[in-house]
């Protein structure tokens, strides 16, 4: 058996693998982009950009 005839299997699968791992990213970059914007239409106040606490006075 020569090596021209030798599969390699994981070296195979890379392309495959990658390709699904891109289709699941940009779904779920789909998803956020949407719940991001509902979010956006649905709020009535702006939001606060700071997570601190206030002070008590």
């Amino acid at each position: 058996m020569s090596d021209e005839e030798i599969i390699d299997f994981n070296q195979a699968k890379q392309p495959h693998v990658f390709a699904r791992k891109d289709e699941k990213l940009k779904n779920m970059k789909s998803a956020f982009k949407a719940a991001r914007e509902k979010a956006g239409s649905n709020s009535k106040s702006p939001r606060h950009t700071s997570r601190r606490k206030k002070k008590k006075r």
